[in-house]
C-alpha cells in the first residue's frame, strides 16, 4: 500500500510538472515574430518622411520646361558659380553675364534632404557686378541642395549643384 501511494503521489506530481512540447515552441515563435513585426511597423508610422517636393507630381508634368533651363544654363560661355567661403560664413553666387541683361530675376533654394523644416528659400537680389553673397551663419551645419532659377530678360535658366556647410 505504501508503494502504492508513492507511485500515485510521483504521478501527480509529474502531472503538475508541464513539459515543453513542439506545438508550444512553435506557437510562442510565431508570436514573438508577430510582435516584432508590429513593433518595427509601429516604429516605421512613428519616422517623419520628408519628401523632395510636396508637388512633386506639378514638378513632374512641367519636366520639359525644367530640362529647357537646364540646356540653356549649360549652353551659357561662362557656367554660374557657386563659392562657398567658410572663414566669413557665406555663399557667394557670381552670375553669367549676357549682353542685354539689365536685371537678375528668380529665387534661390537651399534644401536640406534631412530635414525640410531647415529649407530656406531667397530671392535673387544680385549687384551690379552680377553677384550674390548670402550669409549662413544661423544655419544648421550640413549638406544641402542648391537650386537657382533666374531668368536674365532673355531666358530662363536652372542649376542644381551640392554644397556642405560647416
Amino acid at each position: 500500500m505504501k508503494i502504492l501511494m508513492e507511485m500515485k503521489m510521483k504521478n501527480k506530481m509529474k502531472m503538475s510538472t508541464p513539459k515543453f512540447n513542439w506545438g508550444f515552441g512553435i506557437a510562442a515563435l510565431y508570436i514573438a515574430f508577430a510582435l516584432g513585426i508590429l513593433f518595427l511597423v509601429y516604429k516605421c508610422t512613428q519616422h517623419p518622411v520628408d519628401l523632395v517636393s510636396a508637388d512633386y507630381y506639378n514638378k513632374e508634368i512641367k519636366f520639359q520646361q525644367q530640362y529647357d533651363k537646364e540646356q540653356n544654363a549649360t549652353a551659357l560661355a561662362t557656367p554660374l558659380q557657386l563659392n562657398v567661403h567658410v572663414e566669413n560664413k557665406s555663399v557667394e553666387l557670381n552670375f553669367p553675364t549676357a549682353a542685354n541683361t539689365t536685371v537678375l530675376k528668380g529665387t534661390i533654394y537651399f534644401m536640406r534632404p534631412d530635414n525640410s523644416a531647415d529649407d530656406k528659400t531667397i530671392s535673387i537680389a544680385a549687384n551690379d557686378a552680377h553677384n550674390q553673397s548670402i550669409d549662413y551663419s544661423s544655419w544648421k551645419k550640413g549638406l544641402y541642395r542648391v537650386e537657382v532659377n533666374w531668368n536674365d530678360g532673355l531666358k530662363d535658366y536652372y542649376k542644381q549643384s551640392f554644397i556642405k556647410l560647416n
